[in-house]
C-alpha cells in the first residue's frame, strides 16, 4: 500500500476536536461510495472505524484493515 501523507482520520478529528459540517459531510459521502463500492465487488467491511480510513495527499479516503 502506498504511503499516504495525511494519516487517518481519527488523527485529523484529534487536532481539530471537531469536524466542521462541510468536513464531516464531505467524509461521510465519501465512507458511502467507499463502502457502495466494495459492496459491488461482493466484500464486506466489518471494521469500519477512524483509524481504518486512511486521507491521501488529495484530501479523499481510502478503506484500510491493519487489524491483526
Amino acid at each position: 500500500m502506498e504511503y499516504l501523507a495525511e494519516g487517518d482520520l481519527s488523527k485529523i478529528i484529534e487536532s481539530q476536536n471537531i469536524l466542521s459540517e462541510e468536513a464531516a459531510k464531505f467524509y461521510a459521502a465519501e465512507l458511502v461510495l467507499a463502502i457502495d463500492s466494495i459492496h459491488k465487488m461482493n466484500y464486506i467491511h466489518r471494521d469500519i472505524k477512524p483509524e481504518n480510513i486512511l486521507i491521501d495527499n488529495t484530501g479523499h479516503i481510502k478503506l484500510c484493515d491493519f487489524g491483526l
